[in-house]
Parts: structure tokens; sequence; C-alpha cells
């Protein structure tokens, strides 16, 4: 653990539950499930979205 630089730590099981529960969640409402990216900016966490089939995202400044 490092004491002198901010880190973040993600538990990446989590995540892929989360964005899977979400996209199902969308696949049974019928709609696009657009991920808001600005958040994580994070291109490992965008492949875990990619895995679960996301091919569009929402963004803004």
């Amino acid at each position: 653990m490092n004491r002198y630089f901010p880190y973040l730590l993600v538990d990446i099981e989590r995540c892929k539950s989360n964005i899977a529960f979400m996209a199902q969640k969308a696949t049974n409402a019928n709609v696009l499930f657009r991920p808001h990216f600005k958040t994580h900016q994070s291109k490992g966490i965008g492949d875990l979205f990619r895995e679960q089939g996301v091919t569009r995202i929402a963004v803004s400044s």
C-alpha cells in the first residue's frame, strides 16, 4: 500500500457483475444501454463494458 499517493482500488468482479446487471436490465426493458464515461475515464473499465456488448457511450464536458 502506497502511503504517499492516492490510488483507486477496484473490485473487478463486483464491477463486472454491476455492468452485467445493468446491461441485462436495459435488455429486459428493450432500451439501448449507453453508460456515461466521463466519470471513470478508463480504457480498462471501458473494456469491461465492451465485454457486455456495450457499443455506444454517453459523454459530456
